[in-house]
């Protein structure tokens, strides 16, 4: 059995929010999450962010952005040559989050909850 999942704290939504991360003040990123939960969320980018690294985040969960900062806390390469003639080095990048407000915090769990409803979710 996976121990990760057994010390998961939050359970996590499989849900595209659209996200943009700034890892310094002169460079974004912008792509979507692979999951999100009330801790952190995860996402799929082309650039290799330092574990530990604090990051500045807007995740586009309603019509205005949710802007915190978020620590990477783990990331995972993964290689994909399905649409390249040669592999592509992706990294599956976990960000904690951090300085997120109660009122963040609270629409983050009320989407997670509410998507939870309608469709059931994974415990990853």
């Amino acid at each position: 059995m996976n121990q990760n999942i057994n010390n998961r704290r939050f359970i996590r939504f499989k849900f595209p929010y659209t996200i943009n991360i700034y890892p310094d003040k002169k460079n974004m990123i912008s792509t979507y999450t692979e999951d999100i939960s009330e801790g952190g969320l995860n996402i799929v980018i082309k650039e290799n962010l330092d574990i530990a690294s604090v990051v500045d985040m807007e995740i586009f969960i309603k019509n205005a952005p949710i802007s915190c900062k978020g620590k990477i806390a783990w990331i995972k390469t993964k290689e994909n040559t399905m649409l390249e003639d040669e592999a592509i080095t992706y990294f599956c990048t976990g960000i904690e989050f951090q300085q997120l407000t109660q009122e963040n915090l609270d629409l983050i769990k009320s989407c997670v909850e509410k998507r939870q409803q309608e469709k059931p979710t994974e415990n990853i």
